[in-house]
């Protein structure tokens, strides 16, 4: 390898101890090849507290950021300063990732840091009824193994992209744009390459309202020399700002040529700017023209009708059990309160089952306080549930207003009992009709986001299928959540489903299986063929983390934790094909 030209330094090995023999071994290879440096992680703080003098960088694994920052401002040691592994990318994972990168930048003697691991070393198997999946430790009768230890890479094993290539890519990319006087369209960009100028770059821009495209053009090539920062002006148009309309700008680099390692076109670069335009609130919508509601009750249910549809309730256990458009039942499990999700590897790693494990059934062990129908008018029904979940002490009370268009208004208002750990999730699930394949989103996307991993995916209007389209970890686990939801469309073929609205964004997902289906499967070939679409609408789900896999720093760092206080949110459910307007007359 030594006349190898991506060859940069050398390394002493890994994980090995230190002692003479690696000085020797040190000073063999400067003398034969002072060419490169000498890297080693193993050399460290031998000397007065200082790593040894042979190697020639300050190298550590998975240390936390402030240490690292630290060492980059040591006030005697100057030796430049690198994450030999960080951001431990196993199963769902990569949490926070920006923030080791913008330590990186702000200080001048950190040179970069690698990601362990590149790629997923599964191998593909077929199982006795032809289905295949990636097989890891144990798979092969082997009894000393690491497990799926070895699925840990921000590449799939297939050399297919994951959900957390996209984010890795954008926060490592080497062009930085950022806002200078926005409303005026200037911008900053900086070029981060340390030897070519900007010039290899087609530069595109565009404008959306509410998810579309509304302006774009292209605008000349920089000329930006390496470290160096440049104005870009856009050129668009102000828009006459539309009723609770949001507004984005888009600015994209891509290669203008054919590389070596890309083609023309391909997108190296790209930020996205919410624009401060100002816009008056939707109105609240027309009382008139929602049309009348039946309001029934019995010894079990609730009953609320109108044109079109019907919507049942439980007196048992306070919850929403039917939904029904014309003659055909939209749900095939109620929407219920949950707090869990399907633990991830981090999770696993980090001890999050048996420290949060408390909220797994909190919202199936609960106890109706209180159910009752009001009619408030001829347009309007009101359910008011009241609960507490017995073992997490805590209070829940779920409205449910149902109004003569179809829509229902659901607000959720938890109060925790004392002394709880952080909550996995606060939210609800449902499961409807497989046949409501078609999932259509404004949010960020189009790739699975968190709430500490979603900025390498811009807002927009994106489209998948639920089942077609579902991301497999190679051990399942929580995924597919789509962060900063606005709207989600549920629709079948036909049109026909339910769109879910928010006036808050929320934390959103779709799967093909049931939770249980994904937090006890070991491969994917394990998950069964199911008939149900699950359903989470969720104010707020915690992060992935992914400092490491092992440890309590595999947790979300604790702004992306859920603290077990006071809650509230509110969606909205409605039949599909209107307008994506979550404002309805306010009782």
């Amino acid at each position: 390898d030594k006349n190898h030209p991506s060859v940069i330094f050398w390394s002493l090995g890994n994980e090995r101890g230190y002692g003479p023999n690696h000085a020797a071994v040190a000073a063999w290879i400067k003398d034969y090849d002072d060419t490169r440096y000498i890297h080693y992680e193993g050399a460290q703080s031998r000397y007065g507290g200082l790593d040894a003098p042979e190697v020639d960088m300050i190298s550590r694994m998975y240390a936390p950021i402030d240490e690292m920052v630290r060492w980059a401002n040591h006030p005697v040691d100057h030796r430049p300063v690198v994450w030999c592994e960080y951001a431990h990318a196993m199963g769902n994972s990569l949490g926070n990732f920006y923030k080791f990168w913008d330590a990186i930048r702000a200080n001048k003697r950190m040179i970069g840091a690698f990601i362990w691991d590149w790629i997923d070393q599964g191998i593909l198997q077929t199982d006795e009824n032809g289905k295949k999946y990636w097989a890891y430790g144990g798979d092969f009768g082997d009894k000393i193994n690491s497990g799926n230890f070895c699925i840990n890479g921000v590449i799939n094993a297939d050399r297919t992209p994951k959900p957390v290539t996209w984010e890795a890519k954008k926060i490592q990319q080497p062009v930085e744009i950022s806002s200078s006087i926005l409303l005026s369209g200037s911008l900053k960009v900086k070029n981060w390459h340390h030897f070519r100028d900007l010039s290899v770059y087609d530069i595109s821009w565009e404008m959306t309202e509410n998810g579309e495209k509304i302006q774009g053009g292209s605008l000349e090539p920089l000329h930006t020399k390496p470290g160096k920062t440049e104005i870009l002006k856009v050129p668009f148009e102000k828009p006459q700002a539309k009723a609770g309309a949001e507004y984005f700008l888009k600015v994209t680099f891509a290669l203008n040529k054919d590389l070596s390692w890309a083609a023309k076109g391909h997108v190296v670069a790209w930020e996205q700017f919410k624009m401060p335009f100002k816009s008056s609130p939707l109105p609240l919508a027309d009382m008139a023209a929602l049309g009348a509601v039946k309001a029934e009750e019995n010894d079990r249910f609730f009953m609320v009708s109108g044109e079109g549809f019907s919507v049942t309730f439980s007196k048992v256990d306070g919850l929403m059990q039917s939904y029904k458009l014309g003659d055909r039942e939209i749900m095939t499990a109620p929407l219920t309160p949950n707090f869990w999700r399907p633990p991830t590897d981090n999770d696993i790693g980090g001890g999050m089952p048996r420290r949060q494990g408390i909220w797994k059934d909190a919202g199936k062990e609960r106890t109706l306080l209180s159910a009752k129908l009001v009619k408030v008018s001829e347009q309007v029904a009101k359910i008011v549930t009241e609960m507490s979940l017995d073992k997490v002490r805590s209070a829940l009370t779920i409205t449910y207003t149902v109004y003569g268009n179809g829509a229902v208004a659901v607000d959720y208002d938890f109060h925790s009992g004392n002394g709880l750990p952080d909550i996995p999730r606060i939210g609800m699930q449902m499961q409807i009709d497989d046949a409501f394949d078609k999932l259509q989103w404004f949010g960020n996307g189009p790739h699975e986001t968190y709430w500490d991993r979603h900025r390498g995916s811009p807002v927009g209007v994106y489209e998948k299928s639920v089942k077609k389209d579902f991301f497999q970890y190679v051990r399942p686990q929580e995924s597919n959540n789509h962060w900063g939801t606005r709207w989600a469309g549920l629709t079948d073929n036909s049109g026909e489903g339910i769109l879910i609205m928010a006036e808050v964004p929320l934390s959103f997902s779709a799967w093909p299986y049931t939770m249980q289906d994904l937090e006890t499967a070991k491969h994917i070939n394990e998950l069964p063929d199911r008939d149900i679409i699950t359903v989470n609408i969720d104010h707020l789900q915690m992060g992935v983390g992914g400092d490491d896999s092992w440890s309590q720093k595999a947790r979300p760092h604790p702004e992306y934790r859920i603290l077990p206080v006071h809650y509230h949110y509110r969606f909205i459910i409605a039949p599909a094909g209107g307008d994506k307007d979550h404002r309805l007359p306010e009782y």
